[in-house]
């Protein structure tokens, strides 16, 4: 992910309208309509980046592990404080490797859109599934070709 290494250090400023207070309970509702969640509850954060949403999922009480393939991103995350503490993890979503399961796992931001090829995709969600609990959960976002398109486009 050397992409990322001179970007790391400016991700925060680009993304400062993204509300991650509001993303991260946007997600919690939904994990809460279909999971029991207390204070040992498992948040996986895939494509954590510089770990805001993860520090928002640990403000809300859960365990989290943010996974995220760029070194440089992590170590963005690592000088956030977090009310519990984070676990980073340096991984691709395709070698995804745990120490057990999660109960929930959340990929926000359209971070899937990167994984292009099919076969890396579906290696990536059988990652996601190998490791999260019986009934627990994937969730997650993506930006549609209409969205490209139409509202992105030349913009």
């Amino acid at each position: 992910m050397s992409a990322y290494r001179a970007f790391a250090a400016y991700y925060d400023r680009l993304t400062r309208e993204i509300d991650y207070p509001g993303r991260a309970a946007y997600f919690d509702r939904l994990i809460r309509q279909h999971l029991p969640v207390d204070s040992g509850t498992i948040l996986l954060d895939l494509a954590c980046g510089t770990g805001s949403l993860s520090v928002e999922f640990s403000k809300l009480g859960y365990d989290v592990i943010g996974v995220d393939a760029s070194p440089d991103m992590l170590a963005e995350a690592q000088q956030k404080p977090a009310l519990r503490p984070v676990l980073y993890l340096c991984q691709t979503f395709q070698q995804l490797d745990l120490y057990g399961t999660v109960d929930v796992a959340v990929c926000a931001l359209d971070s899937l859109n990167h994984i292009t090829r099919l076969g890396e995709l579906e290696q990536a969600v059988g990652r996601v599934s190998l490791f999260t609990a019986p009934g627990g959960l994937f969730l997650f976002d993506v930006n549609t070709p209409y969205k490209h398109r139409e509202v992105l486009g030349n913009n």
